[in-house]
C-alpha cells in the first residue's frame, strides 16, 4: 500500500500545482504581470515533474522497484528532478522577491 501512495500522491500534488500554475499564468497575462505569468509556468513545469514521478511510481517495473528497494526509485527520480527545478526556479522570476 505503502508503494501505491508513492505513486497517487505525487500525482495529485503535480495536479495541484499544475492547476495552481494555470491560475497564475491567466492572472499574470491579465493583470500584465509577467512575473506571476512566469511563477505560473514554474509551477506547472514543477507539476507536470511530480506528476511523472507519480506516474512512473505507478508502472510496474517503478511499483515493484519502490516496494523492494523501499522507495529507492521515488528517491533517484527525485533527485534526477532537483537540477531541473533549480534551473526553472533560476529562468523564471518569483513573483514574491522585491527587486
Amino acid at each position: 500500500m505503502d508503494a501505491l501512495n508513492r505513486g497517487v500522491n505525487p500525482i495529485s500534488q503535480g495536479l495541484g500545482s499544475a492547476v495552481n500554475g494555470y491560475g497564475n499564468i491567466a492572472k499574470g497575462v491579465l493583470t500584465l504581470d509577467p512575473k506571476k505569468a512566469g511563477a505560473g509556468v514554474a509551477g506547472v513545469i514543477n507539476g507536470q515533474l511530480d506528476i511523472g514521478r507519480g506516474a512512473n511510481n505507478l508502472t510496474p517495473a517503478g511499483f515493484a522497484g519502490n516496494t523492494l528497494l523501499n522507495g529507492a526509485t521515488d528517491k533517484a527520480v527525485r533527485l534526477a528532478q532537483t537540477p531541473v527545478r533549480t534551473v526553472v526556479d533560476k529562468t523564471l522570476p518569483d513573483p514574491k522577491k522585491k527587486p
